[in-house]
């Protein structure tokens, strides 16, 4: 009776330890977590728990708002979630990723890598050197993004959409003003992704209230 008991306690812990593991999606779950690296949050508080925070109304509306909106992998949407609601900007972090890649981690642009498709120019040593002569914020110094490969990490990827949206809110005073900077374009261009963003953040903010 020994062997059969051990081999069905073997099998129990082999099922057990594959549903306590996320769906394979192509997206690193294992990349560090924000409070391995310095970030600027409400009250500069370390990334939450996630089984803890996934309980708040807030973060269960984003998280299906993410999912059935823009059919967002629901592991992301729940870490995105618990981002956001911790976030000065969290709301418009998340609008800007809707309208760049639709929440896709891996997407690539013509200029942009990630969910907030942030291009890699900011990583440039000399426009990293500018940024600290200037005291700007920069993706290094605040969110640990040393290459370009670190901007397909969701959790990094944030921070680096969340730094430079309010760099440039600083700067310019306006939201408008700053997506204008966000995108790169002050023109027409500028101002229909300034709507769509202005858009999906009014639907975002209203289940963050």
């Amino acid at each position: 009776m020994r062997r059969p008991l051990g081999f069905f306690a073997c099998l129990c812990v082999a099922f057990c330890f594959l549903l306590s593991t996320p769906e394979y999606t192509g997206i690193d779950h294992a990349c560090p977590p924000l409070d391995q690296v310095k970030h600027h949050t409400r009250n500069e508080v370390s990334y939450p728990s996630l089984a803890y925070e996934t309980a708040r109304d807030t973060v269960s509306l984003l998280v299906n708002h993410l999912t059935e909106r823009y059919g967002a992998d629901q592991w992301l949407a729940k870490i995105l979630a618990v981002l956001a609601d911790d976030h000065e900007h969290g709301s418009m972090i998340l609008a800007i990723m809707a309208v760049e890649s639709t929440f896709r981690p891996t997407a690539v642009g013509p200029g942009g890598r990630g969910l907030g498709q942030i291009n890699p120019v900011h990583l440039a040593q000399d426009e990293i050197r500018d940024a600290r002569r200037a005291g700007r914020p920069t993706l290094v110094d605040y969110c640990g993004i040393e290459t370009e490969q670190d901007l397909y990490c969701p959790e990094r990827n944030f921070c680096a959409t969340g730094t430079l949206y309010g760099s440039f809110l600083k700067r310019r005073g306006t939201a408008e003003q700053a997506l204008f900077d966000y995108v790169g374009s002050r023109g027409r261009a500028g101002e229909v992704y300034a709507r769509k963003v202005m858009r999906a953040h009014a639907e975002i903010a209203e289940l963050m209230r």
